[in-house]
């Protein structure tokens, strides 16, 4: 039988508990409402490529998004979760191109953060192309600053306070 002391501890939230509850839930409606536009890039080399780009709202905001983009063979994925504008989570994928088993992933890395605070950061594998497509976790905020603020510009969503 377990004492009131025991379920307590156990109802009690962690960081890590609430940033994965919204990452499975922002993955659960992302799998039955998202959005998808393209933006073409060109690289400091010369290279094209075309940026797919997903996005999920929830009660007008975005809750999810991700990107993904081929160059060289190389397809590279970001995502990032969201809760009231702010990232929860980050994930950076490098892999082959047309992966379909996880062991092919070249190169990755996650950020779990709460209030804009890094609470975790894993990575695994090693980067293929250079220049490094992702920075180090002290500019994992500035990238993500830059990825949504574009992402809002090519929404236009009204909704969102001017920076």
């Amino acid at each position: 039988m377990l004492s009131a002391r025991t379920v307590t501890a156990q109802g009690k939230t962690t960081w890590r508990n609430r940033i994965d509850y919204l990452v499975e839930e922002s993955d659960s409606l992302s799998m039955k409402s998202q959005t998808t536009f393209y933006i073409f890039r060109e690289f400091r080399n010369g290279k094209r490529t075309r940026e797919t780009w997903h996005y999920t709202l929830k009660d007008g905001k975005v809750i999810i998004f991700q990107l993904h983009y081929l160059l060289d063979n190389t397809e590279f994925t970001e995502v990032y979760y969201l809760d009231r504008d702010k990232p929860v989570c980050m994930e950076y994928y490098e892999t082959a191109y047309l992966a379909t088993y996880i062991d092919e992933v070249h190169w990755g890395e996650m950020f779990f953060l709460e209030d804009n605070t890094l609470k975790q950061h894993v990575m695994f594998g090693q980067k293929r192309l250079e220049p490094p497509v992702f920075d180090s976790e002290t500019e994992c905020l500035d990238r993500f600053h830059r990825r949504y603020r574009e992402l809002r510009n090519n929404l236009k969503l009204t909704s969102y306070p001017p920076e």
